[in-house]
């Protein structure tokens, strides 16, 4: 084992150096008025970004526009992180306080019924995630102790994977984009996915180099990315296997606060608790970003990408948005 280890890091650390990446500057910026914007998603249309900001602060902008479209007022402090449901119909945030879902009207920001959700997550746990499906019906929640998953409809109850195999505290999690299953980040730094359906453990994956693993992610074709404390990857066919490599900057070490791919192909971005973005291919080509986006200010906390490539991030009281497609067409490659 020990040999294994030496080589695999004279594989990492020894290769010749690589072409850097390609530099992009931000097309558009704006401040959240937040203390600290905790997330970020496009809207169906891919012109619009709901934020949220830890003092419960949660806006809708429009690309482009110096001030948010919208105003979803009335939760408590402590939100976690919006997202669109039910097709975009409706807004939901997890306030990690109260262990409340707050919701409103997507379109008009009336608010309707919130979901006290005190039953179902306990009083000991401390919400790390909350994320919604591409249906926009199923919402998971995931704490430090273990995951939940809840209808968004309030037709069936929710249920708990309780994740036996994981060593608590939980790190990170993330739900698949389909809904059908979830993956979660232990103590070790191992990472165990699990179906959404009968909560039956899929597989638990290791690598050498998983020290400090914090960040996760699933795409629509069933691949995983993680990011680990020191701004590396690792990439997975899919949530049963199939380990792929590592890839990272190769420099000065921050942590990876959040991974993300992009809608068509597997293209992985890392935001670092630095500011910096980095954007990888799919097969972690000379194990080195193939473009880093300049301009964010402050830790990446959340990325968010929509169909068309572009890349949006939240980072401290700011909102940033880079145009990445056009990049990666000049490569010969589409987001």
């Amino acid at each position: 084992m020990q040999y294994a280890f030496i080589c695999l890091a004279l594989w990492l650390f020894a290769a010749p150096p690589m072409a850097w990446a390609s530099d992009i500057n931000p097309i558009w910026r704006a401040n959240v008025d937040a203390a600290s914007a905790n997330s970020v998603e496009y809207g169906g249309n891919g012109k619009t970004l709901l934020v949220a900001g830890v003092r419960g602060e949660i806006t809708l902008w429009t690309v482009g526009e110096a001030k948010p479209r919208l105003r979803y007022l009335g939760s408590a402090p402590g939100i976690l992180a919006a997202r669109f449901a039910d097709g975009g119909r409706t807004v939901a945030a997890l306030g990690q306080w109260d262990r409340k879902l707050w919701r409103w009207q997507a379109a008009t920001a009336a608010p309707l019924p919130a979901i006290d959700l005190g039953s179902v997550i306990g009083a000991d746990e401390l919400p790390i995630r909350f994320d919604v499906d591409d249906t926009g019906m199923l919402g998971f929640v995931a704490s430090h102790v273990a995951l939940h998953l809840i209808a968004l409809d309030g037709r069936a109850p929710p249920r708990r994977i309780a994740a036996p195999e994981a060593e608590r505290p939980l790190r990170g999690a993330a739900l698949a984009p389909d809904g059908l299953s979830v993956c979660a980040i232990d103590a070790k730094s191992r990472i165990h996915c699990y179906r959404t359906g009968n909560g039956q453990l899929i597989a638990s994956l290791t690598y050498e180099l998983d020290e400090g693993l914090q960040s996760v992610a699933l795409s629509r074709d069933g691949g995983l990315a993680a990011g680990n404390a020191k701004g590396y990857i690792a990439r997975w066919k899919s949530a049963t296997g199939g380990f792929i490599g590592t890839a990272g900057p190769g420099e000065i070490a921050s942590p990876a606060n959040a991974v993300a791919t992009f809608p068509s192909r597997v293209f992985v971005a890392v935001g670092r608790y630095d500011g910096r973005i980095f954007v990888f291919s799919p097969d972690l080509a000379n194990r080195a970003p193939i473009i880093e986006l300049l301009g964010a200010k402050s830790p990446v906390k959340m990325i968010a990408i929509n169909a068309a490539g572009q890349l949006a991030a939240a980072a401290g009281q700011e909102l940033v948005v880079w145009d990445v497609a056009t990049e990666l067409a000049r490569r010969g490659a589409k987001p």
